[in-house]
């Protein structure tokens, strides 16, 4: 006679006989006969395991998604849905309890046998080159060195002095000047301020590798030009929407941040030009960079309050420009 035994569970232990058939069912509505058990845990997927006899070996249909049947090994431990069994003759039992706890967990147990190999690997080494003191005491000792070109590279002097005589012939001391030594070759790069994480780009060179952080000083540098010159400005993706485009334009020049003014865009500047009605001042430009306007009273210079005009913002040959209260008033020269 065949029988059942679970092996783990409610019903570790239970054993039941297969010879007239046995149903497991996670449906409790629909068992079909006395030879039914309804097992929780088939109660989720509605499964249904039916175990027959056939050629004197133990077959279960619904166990496998691949197989409508699977002929069952004497004494081998199966598991699916949290439930573990085996089967086997009466008065011959048999539980391949090792393989099951094998195939369960092999992985583990083959990182395991690899990292075992590993540490003996490295014990071996060690014996022969850490005789004089303990592998831990040294990996202290040289926390934060590294080995390049085959040769151990560290930043403290002192270090020497304690390592065994047959190290130092390829130990060479590092000086590292102002750089910073890290212990842990991971690195997390935060603002000082949030806590917030920043993105940096690292550069390798032969000594050691460069953090280059974006701390965002190109946009404080135009931010305070625009407040220096009394700007009103906005950042909204890659511009700089201000309320006077000709005074900002103005301040970024005065403050050598000419490279920014394509990204300075105005907030409904108006703009009017001058007619030669208007215009009453003649202009004076020399090759030295000089540059005025003048009638019979006065001279006026950029920044200076020309009346019904503005303050000039810029003068070139081809043009000047006037800021009025946020407006921009241009006047061409004839050429």
């Amino acid at each position: 006679m065949w029988l059942i035994e679970f092996f783990n569970g409610p019903l570790k232990g239970v054993v039941l006989p297969i010879e007239a058939g046995l149903i497991l069912s996670g449906n409790e509505i629909c068992l079909k006969s006395d030879n039914s058990l309804y097992l929780v845990e088939l109660a989720s997927n509605q499964s249904e395991w039916l175990f027959t006899i056939k050629n004197d070996q133990v077959v279960v249909a619904g166990f496998s998604q691949k197989k409508k049947e699977k002929c069952l090994k004497s004494g081998f431990i199966y598991e699916s849905q949290g439930v573990s069994f085996f089967v086997y003759k009466q008065g011959e039992y048999k539980c391949l309890e090792l393989t099951y706890f094998f195939y369960r967990f092999k992985f583990g147990i083959i990182v395991l046998l690899l990292i075992n190999l590993v540490m003996l690997s490295v014990g071996a080494v060690s014996f022969v080159n850490y005789q004089e003191r303990s592998v831990s005491n040294y990996i202290d000792k040289l926390s934060g060195g590294f080995i390049e070109d085959g040769r151990l590279k560290v930043y403290d002097a002192a270090l020497l002095d304690e390592l065994p005589s047959g190290w130092k012939s390829f130990v060479e001391v590092v000086d590292i000047g102002e750089l910073l030594v890290l212990k842990n070759p991971l690195v997390e790069i935060v603002s000082d301020y949030s806590n917030n994480k920043l993105s940096a780009d690292v550069v390798e060179t032969n000594t050691y590798n460069i953090l280059k952080v974006d701390t965002l000083e190109r946009d404080n540098d135009i931010m305070a030009a625009f407040g220096k010159y009394g700007v009103i400005f906005e950042r909204q993706g890659g511009k700089w929407l201000v309320d006077n485009k000709v005074k900002a334009e103005y301040a970024l020049k005065e403050s050598a941040l000419s490279w920014a003014i394509p990204d300075v865009q105005a907030k409904g500047l108006a703009t009017t030009y001058i007619s030669k009605e208007q215009f009453k001042y003649s202009l004076f430009y020399s090759s030295e960079g000089v540059k005025y306007l003048y009638d019979r009273n006065r001279k006026y210079w950029v920044g200076s309050d020309v009346p019904g005009l503005g303050v000039i913002v810029s003068i070139s040959k081809e043009k000047v420009i006037f800021d009025e209260g946020g407006r921009a008033n241009i006047y061409i020269f004839d050429k």
